[in-house]
């Protein structure tokens, strides 16, 4: 059984309107779970909290900002049935950044498409399709 959940939270706090820009924050909490009868078995759980600046232009909001990430990762290896290694990694406190835009697909703003291209501890590059309410 292999299951991938994830929440995010996201929040305008604060619009400096004479350059247009808007400053937000997000906090997001995934929990993967790995789990094979008899095999290796993983449980992932990750908070991630962030801090960004966006400038709207149309329907394009491009913005950059920084991430923190606390990962917890608890494991078992197995080899033919018989348990070799019951292990745990932590980390604490990893810093990185980001950079995205957001698309509007429609004229009620309530669809966006999501590229965002972020280094924590290695590139990574996401593509999502959001409703806002």
């Amino acid at each position: 059984l292999n299951i991938l959940s994830s929440v995010q939270l996201k929040a305008r706090f604060w619009t400096w309107k004479r350059f247009g820009l808007e400053w937000g924050s997000s906090l997001q909490y995934v929990d993967m779970r790995a789990r094979h009868e008899g095999k290796n078995e993983g449980r992932w759980h990750e908070w991630q909290a962030s801090l960004s600046a966006a400038k709207p232009m149309g329907p394009v909001t491009p913005y950059v900002g920084l991430v923190g990430s606390l990962i917890d990762f608890k494991y078992r290896i197995r080899e033919s049935g018989v348990l070799l290694k019951d292990g745990r990694y932590k980390e604490d406190g990893h810093l990185g950044v980001f950079l995205g835009m957001d698309v509007r697909l429609e004229e009620s703003e309530s669809f966006l498409l999501n590229i965002e291209v972020s280094y924590l501890d290695a590139a990574e590059t996401s593509m999502a399709i959001s409703y806002l309410f």
